[in-house]
């Protein structure tokens, strides 16, 4: 019976023994390339992992800023309060604020 590695669940060390017999059948240099091999590879695990968590952290950081944004969308598009603060030009009709001498849009005189 094995796990979803491979492991001998039975019994856990006979993988690591039919390991040491194969190993004692090679070359120095077999057993040095083998090494390499693994530590490549567990190198190229160690690169996709940052690789990932750095996607992950640009993703989060483009989360918050569309956030961001979208809340200072929300604030732009309130309406803008009527009433003692704005008043209409009653030459084109703009809005402007109450304080204002002249008219933005046509410069009419308040």
């Amino acid at each position: 019976m094995y796990d979803v590695r491979g492991e001998d669940l039975i019994f856990p060390g006979a993988r690591v023994i039919a390991e040491g017999r194969e190993y004692s059948k090679m070359s120095s240099s077999q057993i040095e390339a083998i090494a390499k091999a693994r530590e490549s590879e567990a190198r190229a695990k160690e690169d996709k992992v940052g690789f990932m968590k750095e996607v992950e952290d640009r993703e989060r950081g483009d989360a918050y800023r569309r956030q961001e944004l979208d809340a200072k969308l929300m604030d732009a598009a309130k309406p803008v309060a009527s009433g003692a603060s704005v008043k209409k030009c009653s030459h084109c009709g703009a809005t402007v604020p109450m304080q204002a001498s002249f008219c933005g849009e046509c410069g009419a005189k308040l």
